[in-house]
């Protein structure tokens, strides 16, 4: 529950950063057709006030919890209600709401069960919803406040590639005529006479270097000089692509001494990997 309460007081302090806006902002809505700041306010406040008034009161009652009212004729209510109170008055019952709602839930049982209709729910479970109720509003009025710009975790490959594309675009514009469009990713593998695959590399050329990302053999495999074959035959590829380097990393219990063994050094070392162990960022000149 203690997240419940930080999460209140979050919007507290957030709903006090509101009063320093002009009154053009304030009554701006956040998009065509939606709320203003003022309007927002306005309708958190009143679902503050069913929580405290109605699902709190209810809690420990032997029968099922009221239903949540009509949503959007709640809202239109709750906005139309206080369409007429001053930024002031919208921030004192905000702040009030909310202080409320940290005071009840300290007296909170976090093991209870509610029933609402026909469905069971943990409270805290319930106020996870409600805290993501309120971030959903204020995500939105801090967009509106930043013109329109979110940061949001994205899942799928779409918006990686799309992020990648857009900075390799950029990349472009500080390279030479020569290199531009040069990206080829290479994969050499090692197998045995079943076809089995017991290591490999996998890297790619981009503009003047190749860079190794995955170099590695079976455990039983290794000190047989294989791990050496993979490496020579991607220099070979980088040499005849027209490669002026290869780079690579290693950390500090896999194959440092194997690299410098082949030429490469070590020109950055990030400590503190996994506690104990350092990143090793390697380079060879071809």
């Amino acid at each position: 529950m203690e997240t419940i309460i930080q999460h209140q007081h979050a919007m507290v302090e957030w709903g006090a950063s509101l009063m320093e806006l002009d009154d053009t902002l304030w009554q701006t809505p956040l998009k065509p057709g939606k709320w203003n700041i003022g309007e927002t306010l306005a309708h958190l406040i009143a679902w503050d006030e069913f929580l405290l008034d109605h699902r709190l009161r209810e809690i420990g009652s032997a029968e099922s919890m009221s239903p949540a009212p009509e949503v959007d004729a709640f809202n239109h209510e709750a906005v139309t209600r206080m369409e007429k109170a001053s930024k002031a008055e919208l921030f004192r019952q905000f702040t009030e709401t909310k202080l409320r709602i940290i005071e009840e839930i300290k007296e909170l049982n976090a093991d209870y069960i509610m029933t609402i209709g026909e469905k069971d729910i943990s409270i805290v479970r319930y106020f996870l919803g409600l805290m993501e109720h309120d971030l959903h509003h204020k995500e939105q009025t801090d967009a509106f406040l930043s013109d329109g710009l979110t940061i949001q975790r994205t899942e799928g490959d779409e918006a990686a590639k799309s992020i990648s594309e857009k900075l390799y675009s950029f990349n472009l514009k500080h390279f030479p005529e020569d290199l531009k469009g040069r990206y080829e990713e290479i994969t050499l593998t090692l197998s045995d006479a079943t076809g089995e695959i017991r290591g490999g590399l996998v890297g790619e050329i981009c503009w003047n270097w190749m860079e190794v990302k995955i170099l590695m053999v079976d455990e039983s495999l290794r000190s047989g000089g294989h791990g050496s074959r993979l490496l020579q035959e991607a220099e070979r590829i980088a040499s005849v692509r027209g490669c002026d380097f290869i780079k690579l990393d290693t950390l500090s219990f896999q194959a440092r001494g194997f690299y410098e063994k082949h030429g490469y050094d070590v020109f950055g070392t990030l400590e503190n990997v996994g506690r104990d162990h350092s990143h090793f960022y390697m380079k060879k000149d071809l």
